[in-house]
C-alpha cells in the first residue's frame, strides 16, 4: 500500500512500481481520504509492468537492416530511406509504438500525406502511402521478433488503405492492344510497342543507351541490354521482336544518346491513357499493365516459364505467377479441350442401365410366383 505523508498543506504519496522503482508524487489534496484514493489508483496503474519504449526511429532502423540482409541493391535502399524520412518527419522519431494507438497513428499519417503534394504538383497516391507504412510495419515485425514490440503491426494500416494497392490483373489482349495503338499519337506508339514487346519498367526503358546497350547484329532482330538495378536478375539482355526492332530503327534516327528520353513518365502515361482508352473502347490501363501484357503474352503462347522469368528480370516464379501472368479465355478453352471425351461411353451406359431396369420388375414377379 502506498504511504502518505504531508508536506505543507498537501498530502504526498510514496510507493514502488512493478519494476521496483520508488515513485513520489503530490496528490494536491488537503484531505487524507481523497489523497489515499488517488494514491491507490496510482499504485494500481503502476503495478503493471510496461514494456520498454520502442520508438519509430528504432523500427525504421530495423526495417533498413532487414532490407540490407535481404540483399537489396542500393537503389532499392535509397527508396526505403526516402520513405523512412517521410515517416519520421510526420510521426516523429521518438514516438513510442508500444504506447500509442496504432490505428489512430495510421490515420494521422494518411491524413498528413493526403494534404501534401508531389514535386510536380500532384497529390500523393494512397498506394504510395501504403508502401511507406509497410516499411514501418516491417520494422515492427522485426521488433516483435526481438521482443521489443508487443502490438499488432497490421493495425498501423487505416481502413481506407486495406484494399489499396492490391494486385492488378489488367493486361491487353491483342485486339485491345491494336485498338489502343490505333488511337495513340504516332510519337507514343513506339513507346507502347516497345513496352509490350520487351516487358521493361519505366526506369529501365529510360536507361537504354544507343551506343552501349544495343547489339543489332546479334540473333534474328538484335538484342537490347536492360540495365536493371533492383536485383541481380534485372540486368539482362532481351532479344528484339520484329516490332521492337522496327521501333529501335526509328528511334536511332532521333537525336540524343538515349533510345528513349525520360519525357513520358508514369504520370504522363496515366494522363494519356485516361483520354485514349475510352476512345479505343477498352478499360483504362497504366504503364505497369504493359509489363503485365508482355508476361501474359508469353504465358498464353506456351513459352517455358523459366524463359519468361528471366526475360522479366525475376529470380523466381512467385512474382510472375502472382502479379504479372494473366491467362486469356482461349487458354482456358484450350485447357478444357484437353479433357477426355466420354460422351459416347456415358450415353451407352445410360442405355444399358435403362435396359437392365426394364428386366428387373419381371424378375421380381417370377421370384414372387415361385415363392
Amino acid at each position: 500500500m502506498a504511504d502518505l505523508y504531508k508536506r505543507g498543506k498537501y498530502w504526498h504519496a510514496k510507493w514502488y512500481d512493478a519494476a521496483g522503482r520508488r515513485q513520489r508524487r503530490t496528490t494536491k489534496q488537503t484531505s487524507e481520504r481523497a489523497a489515499r484514493r488517488i494514491a491507490t489508483e496510482w499504485e494500481l496503474a503502476s503495478s503493471v509492468l510496461r514494456p520498454d519504449p520502442f520508438r519509430v526511429e528504432e523500427a525504421l532502423k530495423l526495417a533498413g537492416d532487414a532490407q540490407v540482409r535481404k540483399g537489396n541493391v542500393e537503389r532499392t535502399l535509397d527508396v526505403a530511406l526516402t520513405r523512412a524520412e517521410h515517416i519520421e518527419r510526420i510521426l516523429g522519431g521518438k514516438t513510442d509504438l508500444n504506447a500509442v494507438n496504432l490505428p489512430k497513428l495510421g490515420d494521422t499519417y494518411l491524413d498528413a500525406r493526403r494534404r501534401e503534394l508531389t514535386p510536380w504538383g500532384t497529390r500523393i497516391e494512397d498506394a504510395t502511402t501504403k508502401k511507406e507504412l509497410r516499411l514501418l510495419a516491417q520494422g515492427m515485425r522485426e521488433g516483435k521478433r526481438l521482443d521489443r514490440f508487443f502490438g499488432d503491426p497490421s493495425a498501423i494500416f487505416p481502413e481506407a488503405l486495406r484494399k489499396v494497392g492490391n494486385v492488378r490483373d489488367r493486361w491487353l489482349p491483342v485486339p485491345e492492344y491494336q485498338a489502343l495503338l490505333a488511337v495513340a499519337t504516332p510519337h507514343r506508339q513506339d513507346w507502347i510497342v516497345f513496352y509490350c514487346n520487351t516487358g521493361v519498367d519505366v526506369g529501365e526503358l529510360h536507361g537504354i543507351r544507343k551506343a552501349a546497350d544495343l547489339e543489332l547484329g546479334r540473333g534474328e532482330h538484335g538484342y537490347v541490354h536492360i540495365r536493371g538495378t533492383k536485383t541481380k536478375y534485372r540486368d539482362r539482355w532481351i532479344p528484339l521482336s520484329a516490332d521492337a526492332r522496327a521501333v529501335v530503327d526509328r528511334r536511332m534516327e532521333v537525336p540524343g544518346p538515349m533510345l528513349f528520353a525520360p519525357e513520358w513518365k508514369s504520370q504522363h502515361v496515366a494522363v494519356c491513357m485516361k483520354r485514349w482508352c475510352p476512345t479505343a473502347g477498352i478499360d483504362r490501363v497504366i504503364v505497369k499493365d504493359f509489363r503485365r501484357t508482355f508476361c501474359s503474352w508469353m504465358f498464353n503462347a506456351g513459352v517455358p516459364e523459366l524463359a519468361t522469368i528471366r526475360l522479366m528480370g525475376h529470380g523466381s516464379s512467385e512474382m510472375v505467377r502472382r502479379v504479372y501472368a494473366q491467362l486469356s479465355d482461349a487458354t482456358y478453352e484450350d485447357a478444357i479441350g484437353c479433357l477426355p471425351s466420354v460422351a459416347n461411353m456415358w450415353q451407352q451406359n445410360v442405355i444399358d442401365f435403362a435396359r437392365a431396369s426394364k428386366k428387373r420388375p419381371i424378375q421380381k414377379a417370377k421370384r414372387a410366383k415361385n415363392a
